[in-house]
């Protein structure tokens, strides 16, 4: 199939939609994400599939991400990428580049007042001195890699049955990082290898995609032991009780991938089957528990501008199912931006901003200065009604260590 890269890019923007924060974390990551997104568009059409059901919608929250090798694929995040699925095309697909680690949050109420942070890094030295396995697995003490954390909470507020004012709460950021080699080992399966106008990309079809997949769930519930048993090591004289062990980094299925969103009507891993999930910010700003709702309302897509082109296109009811919320507020880049250019070099996409009335050209954001955004994201989310707020925690202490 021949399709020009300027044609395959406005393709790939015409279907990625936003309610982000617009910053310079969102705009370079939404314009890098059109690349990824596009190559997913050319290896569909090129197999002579209707992409018609492909979309990327970036949630309030979108900005880089640190892991460069899904950057340097093409993909941001705080978004959610959706391709046409077997029930649609007869047979599953799957593009393992958007690297999938099954990443996630567990919320755990304490019977009793937690201990002091001096006891806490006491318990910690003897759980890494020690060690811990997990279904044969020595578990990767991960708590201070990345935006990973823990934190002890103080409830200021809550409307959630069961949870009261005044008790403590704990939420641990961790990912399962022991297995993720197996899921970003490509050699390991039989795909390809499609060259498309804006790089290659690798596509798992049919029995390899869904072993692919499998693989994928079987990892996604070593994580979420992963995080009760870190809790249970670390908080077991405090009779830890869990109230949410949710996914914001992954499968929802073969044809569904959240880049740091939840599925905001996903009620299967809470205490009490309603759908809710931890939403934090900065170690300075209090976190939240929110109840997801079913989104995007038509009125939302009114307000954030976007009905238009999704009547043009015909992904109205597409959006009207995307169901997200974001995890986190996202990174803010230290950096002027007033647009986005792209150099793109044998593959790798150079950005140029401005910082200063001066250009500052770069391909890996990891090494850019960055800090977290703050309460404009959690505007957002209630802004567009994709969910909202039942428990208000005001931070005690954090461990990242």
């Amino acid at each position: 199939m021949k399709l020009s890269k300027k044609k395959l890019l406005s393709k790939a923007f015409e279907r990625i939609f936003s309610l982000a924060v617009e910053d310079a974390g969102s705009i370079v990551s939404i314009y890098n994400t059109a690349y990824g997104f596009g190559k997913i568009l050319f290896a569909l059409m090129n197999r002579g599939i209707d992409v018609n059901h492909a979309i990327c919608v970036f949630g309030p929250d979108a900005s880089v991400t640190r892991n460069y090798s899904r950057w340097r694929s093409g993909f941001g995040y705080g978004c959610k990428i959706v391709w046409p699925g077997r029930e649609i095309i007869g047979e599953d697909i799957l593009f393992p580049e958007v690297r999938p680690n099954a990443c996630g949050m567990l919320v755990s109420l304490l019977e009793e007042p937690p201990p002091n942070h001096r006891k806490l890094v006491k318990r910690a030295f003897e759980i890494i001195r020690s060690g811990l396995t997990l279904d044969g697995h020595e578990v990767h003490w991960n708590i201070g890699e990345g935006n990973h954390f823990l934190e002890v909470y103080r409830v200021e507020s809550s409307k959630l049955e069961g949870v009261e004012s005044g008790s403590y709460m704990i939420i641990l950021h961790v990912s399962p990082d022991e297995l993720k080699r197996n899921l970003y080992n490509l050699e390991e399966f039989e795909g390809v290898w499609e060259q498309t106008p804006l790089g290659k990309i690798y596509v798992l079809e049919g029995q390899e995609a869904r072993r692919y997949y499998r693989m994928y769930r079987e990892i996604e519930g070593f994580g979420k032991r992963k995080r009760e048993k870190l809790i249970e090591g670390l908080f077991n004289e405090e009779k830890p009780r869990t109230i949410v062990n949710s996914i914001h980094q992954g499968l929802k299925s073969i044809n569904e991938m959240h880049l740091g969103l939840y599925n905001s009507l996903d009620s299967s891993t809470s205490f009490n089957d309603e759908p809710l999930f931890p939403f934090v910010m900065r170690w300075d700003l209090p976190a939240y528990i929110i109840k997801g709702e079913r989104n995007l309302s038509d009125e939302a897509i009114e307000m954030a501008g976007l009905r238009y082109r999704a009547e043009k296109i015909g992904v109205m009811n597409v959006l009207r199912k995307i169901n997200i919320l974001p995890h986190g507020a996202g990174y803010n880049l230290f950096i002027g931006f007033i647009e986005a250019r792209a150099i793109d070099m044998e593959g790798t996409v150079w950005f140029k901003s401005s910082t200063k009335g001066s250009p500052y050209i770069f391909s890996n954001p990891r090494e850019l200065p960055y800090t977290y955004r703050g309460e404009n994201v959690l505007s957002k989310i209630l802004e567009h009604g994709l969910g909202r707020i039942v428990v208000k925690l005001k931070q005690v202490y954090t461990l990242k260590a």
